[in-house]
């Protein structure tokens, strides 16, 4: 099965010397010729094993594109169709957040600004707009603030209140314009925009652009209590989700139509279990900031007498003053995009690459700039196609050994740490937590997953048994991927990797 990758043979020197240093070179050469015997049959012990594994029946009919190289010393050690391109599903991330770091740098920050157009007159009058410049922040979440999604927005509040501002006399501006306003890749699926993973991308965003519904349950027979976070009117709702006894019941349905700001909640929740929580997304990212925003400031003895609204096309906005910042690391957002899978955070992270590299917050541009930057570090461009940062469309190709090479490529760059830090870690964290949770496994793999019907894919590095650093990639595409069959095999090959 397997299809071994020629390497160049090393050139040998031979040359005249006293008897001695004769005999001591050829038990050097029979040393060194003992142990290159011996990681030979290693190596071709290796390839029969993954040979074996990957021609299991449970993997009939399923393209695959497989390919295991030592980064340590730069050899192939299996490839499999290396050079056919499958849909990668979230394995894309691996080039976006590779890019991001490449181009941006880990000590990059999101910045966020507030600031006024005009002056606080008397009685802490804003005599002008509250202006909002975002700047592609996907780290403005609960999961960063202690599970209060509006925490920066009461800070914000309190700083305007320490600066004198009681009331804001003119309109509450969000300035999203960093990105341009494409929410959802074209090719994204259908009907499933209400659902976390196809959470849409903004300039301004809030709370991985998702409100948070936290069921728990009531009485038998009544609706289950509900609250939100952040708590907002921005989405309404109607709780169907009745209580059930007994613990088998029905999970709950949230369903939200595209363009709608109606959530319908149905199905039930078990009298006797716990909090269920589920994730709703906005439709436009912006507006839903600045109603959260708005609602903050008015709690916090803020007045704003004018409209809430998303800057127009074209619109100037003038000078700010008495500017408020927010920073955060990309860092932390490649990580999340990494060990979480998190759709949203690598798309923010390819519309900032788009804005900051070639000009334009898009998702052209900011595939563009991540294929100059694989062009750049000689990656094959037969080897890819890209159209998004997450990998949600069907539409991205990516080749085993392309993701090899960028691995390899990785693991010599200065960012290398970081980038390896960022993926799940087996046994330990992140999507890979609850697999090769054995000692001898755990926190010795480190991965990223891609899920998509149809598709099973499983790309990053290994520590082996021997000290080497290997780089794999295991792309499969069929029905039959679909199976825990096939997630066992990949989980397998992992243990041959670290036993080698």
């Amino acid at each position: 099965m397997s299809a071994r990758e020629p390497h160049r043979s090393r050139d040998t020197s031979r040359g005249f010397a006293p008897l001695l240093l004769a005999a001591l070179v050829l038990v050097v050469s029979s040393l060194g010729s003992a142990s290159a015997d011996e990681s030979q049959r290693s190596e071709t012990t290796l390839r029969q094993q993954l040979d074996h594994l990957f021609s299991d029946r449970a993997l009939q009919g399923v393209k695959m594109s497989l390919r295991v190289l030592s980064v340590t010393k730069g050899r192939v050690l299996y490839s499999y169709h290396a050079d056919e391109v499958l849909i990668p599903a979230s394995n894309v991330k691996l080039a976006t957040t590779a890019a991001a770091l490449y181009h941006l740098g880990e000590g990059y920050e999101f910045r966020t600004r507030v600031g006024a157009t005009g002056p606080i007159g008397s009685g802490g009058v804003v005599r002008g707009d509250l202006v909002v410049v975002g700047g592609g922040d996907p780290n403005i979440s609960r999961r960063f603030l202690d599970g209060d999604a509006t925490a920066v927005f009461k800070q914000w509040a309190r700083e305007l209140r320490r600066r004198g501002v009681r009331v804001i006399a003119g309109d509450l501006i969000g300035d999203d314009r960093f990105f341009d306003r494409q929410y959802r890749h074209a090719t994204w699926p259908k009907g499933q925009e209400a659902y976390w993973y196809e959470a849409p991308v903004g300039g301004l965003s809030l709370n991985d652009n998702c409100v948070d519904f936290f069921l728990s349950p009531a009485t038998p027979g009544k609706p289950a209590r509900l609250r939100l976070n952040p708590p907002t009117d921005y989405l309404s709702f109607t709780n169907r989700c009745l209580t059930r006894r007994g613990r088998a019941a029905p999970k709950p349905l949230f369903q939200r139509a595209r363009g709608s700001r109606q959530v319908l909640i149905e199905g039930s929740i078990p009298h006797g279990g716990g909090e269920v929580l589920s994730h709703v997304t906005v439709d436009v990212p912006g507006e839903y900031f600045l109603a959260v925003l708005a609602q903050v400031l008015r709690q916090q003895g803020i007045e704003v007498r004018g409209r809430v609204r998303l800057v127009e096309p074209g619109e100037v906005v003038p000078p700010l003053t008495g500017l408020i910042e927010h920073r955060s690391k990309l860092l932390s957002a490649v990580r999340v995009a990494n060990k979480r899978s998190q759709n949203f955070y690598a798309e923010q992270i390819l519309k900032t690459l788009g804005r900051e590299v070639v000009g334009e917050g898009s998702f052209e541009r900011g595939v563009e700039a991540v294929t100059t930057f694989l062009d750049k570090r000689g990656l094959d461009p037969e080897g890819y196609h890209l159209v998004d940062g997450s990998g949600m469309s069907r539409e991205n190709r990516l080749s085993a050994r392309c993701i090899t090479n960028l691995l390899a490529v990785m693991a010599h760059s200065p960012v290398a740490e970081p980038y390896l830090e960022s993926l799940s870690q087996a046994g330990v964290d992140g999507s890979l937590r609850s697999r090769l949770r054995e000692p001898e496994y755990a926190g010795k793999v480190f991965a990223k997953t891609g899920t998509l019907t149809a598709v099973r894919a499983l790309s990053g590095y290994a520590h082996s048994q021997r000290g080497e650093l290997l780089a794999y990639s295991f792309l499969m595409n069929g029905r039959s991927a679909e199976t825990g069959r096939a997630r066992s095999l990949q989980d397998e090959a992992l243990r041959l990797l670290v036993g080698y």
